[in-house]
Parts: C-alpha cells; sequence; structure tokens
C-alpha cells in the first residue's frame, strides 16, 4: 500500500532541495541500458519546462528521477551534494567541514 504524497511533503522536499524553480532534469536510459544520463526538461517550444508541483510529487512517488539545478539565477544555492572519494576522504571531509564552520555555514 502506498502512502499518500501530501503537499506538506511537497513543501519539505522543496525547502530541503530548494533550487531553480524555472528548469528541472529528468534521469534517462537507453532502451538498451547501455548509456542513461540526465538531461532538462523543454517544452515543444524549445522553453526549459518549470519545477511544479506535480513534478516533485511524481519524483516522491518514484513515478519519475529528477535533478534540479541547486545554482539558481543570482549565483547562490541554498545546498551542496559532495562526494569524497579515495584514500584521503576522511580528511577532505573535515576540512570541508571546519571550512564551513569557519564561515558559518550549516554543515548538516
Amino acid at each position: 500500500m502506498s502512502q499518500e504524497i501530501t503537499q506538506e511533503n511537497i513543501n519539505l522536499f522543496r525547502s530541503l532541495f530548494r533550487g531553480r524553480e524555472d528548469a528541472y532534469a529528468k534521469y534517462w536510459q537507453s532502451p538498451n541500458n547501455s548509456k542513461c544520463g540526465f538531461a532538462p526538461v523543454y517544452s515543444l517550444n524549445n522553453k526549459s519546462e518549470p519545477l511544479i508541483d506535480g513534478v516533485v510529487r511524481s519524483h516522491i512517488s518514484g513515478e519519475i528521477v529528477i535533478g534540479i539545478y541547486p545554482m539558481i539565477l543570482d549565483n547562490t544555492t541554498h545546498f551542496l551534494a559532495i562526494d569524497f572519494d579515495g584514500d584521503g576522504w576522511l580528511t577532505e571531509s573535515v576540512s570541508v567541514i571546519n571550512i564551513s564552520m569557519k564561515y558559518g555555514l550549516d554543515t548538516c
């Protein structure tokens, strides 16, 4: 039994993953599964589609996989996702946390 996606769920998602409202990307996969990735969603008149609540609802429910553009038009962002690989991942992640704290950035 699937859980209903409420407006509260959508609002929470949008508050945590705030990015551009005028565009989003959608996951694609080739028919033979050899290639996959994300591509911006455009309308028939070649204009980017806005990220609306219906798209977020479909993403939360698992119907589609979307990607958002975290860098908004004024060159600011509300979140970062950083992938640390290799042997130095712990040292590098601690450095990012320390620098973030030094400049008063939230690190949760």
